[in-house]
């Protein structure tokens, strides 16, 4: 693959080896395809969702309810972006979605690693696409 020195290309600020299936807390960001304002606009000062913004909202609250080892904190929806804080709790492990939906040939399959802020992002970005 050539890249074209001249426009930026953006790098992984996940540190190397680290389990991000441990216990702890995350700040995530999800921004849109090519940050297109599809979730809604600010109106005086107050973010208005539209129907894809209510979407967005509506799985990423119900993450913590599928998921019995996650907490939600505070987010924010923007026009092209997602901002939220996950916490991963200590106790009971996820089930693998696969082992959960496995003669539901409609469900996605698992993703390689459980439980990790990866997977628990995939599935979501699957969902609300």
């Amino acid at each position: 693959m050539v890249h074209n020195s001249s426009k930026h290309h953006r790098r992984s600020i996940r540190l190397k080896h680290y389990d991000y299936s441990q216990a702890g807390t995350y700040f995530i960001t999800i921004c849109t395809y090519k940050k297109q304002y599809l979730l809604g606009e600010i109106i005086d000062g107050i973010m208005n969702l539209n129907d894809f913004g209510k979407i967005v909202e509506k799985e990423w609250l119900k993450s913590a309810e599928i998921r019995k080892n996650i907490e939600l904190d505070t987010y924010a929806i923007m026009p092209n972006h997602l901002h939220g804080i996950i916490v991963i709790c200590r106790g009971e492990p996820l089930a693998r979605l696969s082992e959960n939906h496995s003669k539901d040939e409609d469900k996605p399959k698992a993703i390689s690693k459980p439980n990790t802020i990866g997977s628990i992002i995939g599935q979501l970005k699957s969902v609300v696409t």
